[in-house]
């Protein structure tokens, strides 16, 4: 797997399981997902894990065992990442949503004004439903479109078609439930000159889905001057269980040393992918 199609994959699995603030639940979560990664007949797997406000994120191998893991605490925002083959964590304090940026900043030489970034994001529930793994799913169609003036920053024009079918479930991570905070996630896709700021003007049309797409086909079309790239993705829900879970799931496991950060994990991930 190149380095774009490990983004792709990594950003769908980040978009198929952002949900919003997180609510506390008495009920436990197992949730097995299989990702198909650009199309070309890659797959991965992958758990979740809920409990109260704890959650984990597993990516597994060919045999089922746990790869890299993200361990989750809505309640303080702590992230801690696992590397099980190498037994080794790092550790993320904080929050890890920075405030929505609407506009460019009014000082400080060193940066510079771009333009206008164009954010639409577009809910459409088609009214279908039907039983899959025991709960009710609608039929949901969210479209993101990203579009940039000539002289923006960012350089990169976006068009993400997810047509799924959808379930409801305690929020699968930590992020925030509030419009400028999920336009200011969709608006990082792009590598940019960091010391350069766009305007973002954001459109919301429809109810902002909040559920877990049990299963979805996810279409990606990105443009610029040098290329075009369409991508397609599926995602399916295997299994889901409400067994109890233990609480040593959302720990450091006993052997584990420190090391790293949040980047150095994702320099490993990426080298081994």
């Amino acid at each position: 797997m190149d380095y774009k199609q490990a983004i792709a994959g990594w950003a769908l699995m980040a978009s198929a399981l952002v949900g919003f603030a997180a609510p506390q639940e008495e009920t436990d979560w197992t949730i097995k997902q299989r990702v198909s990664v650009g199309g070309h007949g890659r797959y991965y797997t992958s758990v979740v894990y809920i409990q109260g406000t704890h959650r984990r994120h597993d990516t597994l191998d060919d045999k089922g065992n746990p790869t890299y893991s993200m361990i989750f605490d809505c309640s303080n925002h702590r992230q801690i990442t696992l590397d099980h083959a190498t037994k080794v964590y790092s550790v993320f304090d904080g929050d890890r949503y920075p405030p929505a940026r609407t506009s460019a900043p009014a000082s400080s030489a060193a940066r510079r004004a771009g333009a206008k970034q164009h954010i639409s994001i577009t809910t459409l529930d088609t009214g279908e439903r039907k039983q899959v793994l025991g709960h009710t799913a609608r039929h949901v169609i969210v479209t993101t479109k990203i579009t940039n003036d000539p002289k923006a920053c960012h350089h990169r024009d976006q068009i993400t078609e997810q047509d799924g079918w959808f379930i409801d479930t305690p929020s699968l991570s930590c992020a925030p439930d509030s419009q400028k905070q999920r336009f200011a996630l969709v608006s990082t896709i792009d590598d940019v000159d960091p010391q350069c700021r766009d305007e973002v003007v954001a459109e919301e049309r429809g109810a902002p889905e909040k559920g877990l797409p049990v299963a979805a086909i996810t279409r990606i079309r990105t443009h610029d001057e040098s290329s075009d790239v369409d991508s397609r993705h599926t995602s399916e829900v295997t299994e889901l269980s409400h067994a109890k879970l233990d609480k040593s799931l959302f720990e450091i496991p006993p052997g584990y040393v420190e090391n790293g950060g949040i980047l150095a994990w994702l320099r490993r991930w990426f080298a081994r992918h």
